[in-house]
Formats: C-alpha cells, sequence, structure tokens
C-alpha cells in the first residue's frame, strides 16, 4: 500500500514538471502544443 503511494507521487512530480516544461516550450514558440510526435519530428529535423 504504501509503495503505491510512493510512485503515484513521484509520477506526479514527474507529471508536473512536463506540464511545466511543455508550457514554457509552448509560450517560447507562441505556438500550441503540438501532437507529441510532430514535436519529435521538428526536433530531430533540427
Amino acid at each position: 500500500m504504501k509503495l503505491s503511494v510512493i510512485a503515484f507521487s513521484i509520477g506526479y512530480k514527474i507529471g508536473k514538471k512536463i506540464k511545466q516544461l511543455w508550457e514554457a516550450i509552448a509560450k517560447t514558440w507562441c505556438n500550441p502544443p503540438k501532437p507529441d510526435y510532430h514535436f519529435a519530428m521538428e526536433i530531430l529535423g533540427r
């Protein structure tokens, strides 16, 4: 029981970090967030 709570809290923190990072990137490019594969293709294309 305790292990699942720890796993959930870690997952929640990682999720928040990813969301913050995603919003920062979206603001920098002044674009709405794109689907992940388009985003990955753009990074790989550069």
